[in-house]
């Protein structure tokens, strides 16, 4: 057992449950030192791919959510209880964990999610407690489940985008990608939109979205090569636009590359970093709060070994962490619209522009429009 002092958070219990027959989720519960009798405990839950192809982003996210928990110092009125399960990177595995969490474990609030779809088909169910997605922006979609995204809207990465081939590069003709539709990339899908749509109304001209695997990749390509654009955007993540990158060198397409998701870059093969991404720009949030508080604290946070690095899925946990403790430590529990009026109050992150230079990204300055 793990102790972390006066209202932080002991590691208590970790066991691995069969719920439902669809997945199995390790729950974990977080407790504070036993409290007087008269101190009032809110029990929260999370859930996050702890296990499959998203486990390092989800586990990221969530120690972000943690470490806002950990930092809570607690009054003698009110500690924080945490009941978190794995999702094993799927949307049916999320939608099993917060029906346990709602129905079993009584939590009064959720938090959990890298994209809009696996949050909508997660929190379905949960329409007796609050919910909050770190991974989200702000959506008509999110908002008809009853979710609150707590990051920057798909907006305002697509403008700053579209602001950059506009206004730095002076571009007119540009083409944008994503992975072929599935289930896992409609995120993807609806950031292509917001950027076509960014850049239209700046007058770039831009074609529907053109879908790729990673087998059709070149030949995806080779049939744009005689539209001649200026620069490819590719949604939504590093290792796409890694596999992007990697093509359009092969094909000498004289192209730049931009994509609308911020990569682990880290987790990415040497090789994608030093060749198939060198140069190319996306949206940070990282490179955007580079010198405010909250990622002093997140690098504060990887000395004292609460977290592996300071990346954007730690910052959008932690964020949204410090939203839910301000939140439900400042509004009664019988006040539950108040609540969640307060869940949707301004972000407290910014994205900026970043470019990778030798495998590192750097800010870029993009003049204001």
């Amino acid at each position: 057992m793990t102790l972390y002092g006066k209202g932080l958070i002991v590691i208590a219990a970790t066991s691995v449950l069969s719920l439902f027959a669809s997945c199995e989720r390790q729950r974990r519960v977080y407790v504070p030192e036993p409290p007087p009798a008269s101190v009032q405990t809110i029990r929260i839950g999370a859930y996050a791919s702890l296990t499959g192809p998203d486990a390092a982003l989800g586990s990221a996210q969530l120690r972000g959510f943690e470490l806002a928990l950990r930092e809570w110092d607690a009054t003698e009125s009110l500690r924080f209880e945490l009941v978190t399960y794995d999702d094993r990177s799927r949307a049916s595995g999320a939608a099993a964990a917060v029906r346990r969490l709602v129905e079993d474990d009584s939590v009064v609030l959720v938090a959990g999610g890298l994209s809009a779809e696996r949050a909508v088909a997660a929190f379905g169910t949960a329409n007796p407690v609050h919910c909050v997605c770190p991974g989200c922006g702000p959506s008509q979609e999110l908002a008809a489940a009853g979710v609150v995204g707590t990051a920057p809207s798909e907006r305002e990465r697509a403008d700053l985008l579209a602001d950059l081939i506009v206004g730095t590069m002076g571009y007119s003709k540009v083409a944008i990608l994503a992975r072929e539709r599935s289930a896992a990339s409609e995120s993807a899908h609806e950031m292509s939109s917001a950027v076509r749509g960014a850049l239209l109304a700046r007058g770039v001209q831009t074609g529907e979205p053109r879908t790729f695997t990673p087998e059709s990749i070149t030949e995806v390509l080779t049939s744009i090569v005689n539209d001649a654009p200026q620069a490819v955007v590719v949604a939504l993540d590093g290792r796409d636009a890694a596999l992007v990158g990697r093509a359009l060198r092969r094909r000498a397409v004289p192209a730049a590359l931009l994509f609308t998701g911020a990569p682990d870059v880290d987790a990415l093969p040497q090789v994608d970093r030093a060749a198939a991404l060198e140069g190319a720009y996306f949206p940070s949030l990282i490179v955007g709060q580079r010198s405010s508080a909250l990622v002093r604290r997140l690098t504060e946070a990887v000395a004292e070994g609460h977290l592996d690095a300071v990346d954007e899925p730690a910052l959008l946990g932690y964020a949204a962490g410090r939203r839910v403790v301000a939140t439900l430590a400042h509004t009664p529990l019988s006040q539950p619209t108040e609540i969640g009026r307060r869940l949707r109050g301004p972000s407290e992150l910014t994205p900026a522009i970043a470019r990778i230079e030798n495998g590192r990204p750097v800010p870029l300055a993009i003049p204001k429009r």
